[in-house]
Order: structure tokens, then sequence, then C-alpha cells
């Protein structure tokens, strides 16, 4: 499972990275891209789990917190539920995560 997980994270950080500008703001504090936190979203849908679970499971996880450029720090749950709540980024995560699941193949 765990090789499948970090080909999730690497694919979902790329596509994220593409389609995203860096940062949703110039004022903000750059804790984090918002590729970042998209590849986050995304890797949540894959693993069916909630905010809090998908950071339980990462703080185990020190390879894929690699992959995600997050080996230090990781957002706080409400960061991901309010990034994930905007329209536009809930729209796009369905849309990768299927993307990825047709070009990965699903377990």
């Amino acid at each position: 499972m765990g090789s499948q997980v970090e080909r999730v994270a690497k694919s979902a950080m790329e596509m994220a990275q593409e389609r995203l500008s860096e940062y949703g703001s110039v004022k903000s504090r750059k804790d984090f891209t918002q590729g970042q936190l998209m590849a986050l979203i995304v890797l949540r849908l894959y693993l069916k789990t909630t905010y809090r679970g998908l950071l339980g499971f990462l703080a185990g996880h020190g390879h894929i917190r690699e992959i995600l450029g997050m080996e230090k720090k990781l957002p706080h749950y409400t960061t991901l539920q309010k990034f994930g709540a905007r329209q536009e980024a809930g729209k796009l995560a369905g849309r990768m995560l299927a993307s990825l699941e047709k070009n990965l193949g699903r377990n």
C-alpha cells in the first residue's frame, strides 16, 4: 500500500504545482504552497479519511512528507478544511483524483 500512496502523493503534488499559483495571495504567510495543500486534499480523498485522519497518517510516514515538502511541519487540519471548502479547490481535487486513479490504477 505504501508505494501506491507514495505514487499518488508524488503525482498529486506535480499536478497541483502545474495547475495552481504558488500562493493564493501576496500577503500569504507562505507556510505551505497551494500545491502542497491541494496534494493533501487529493491524498485525503484517495485514502478516504478525515482531515485529522490524514494528518495522523502523515505523522507516521516521513517519506510521504518528504515527497510533499513537509518534512518539518504539517498544516493544522482547519487549514486543510478551509482550503478544501473553496468551491474551485473541491472540484479540482475531484478531477485530479479521477485522473490519478485512471493513470495509476486503484487497488
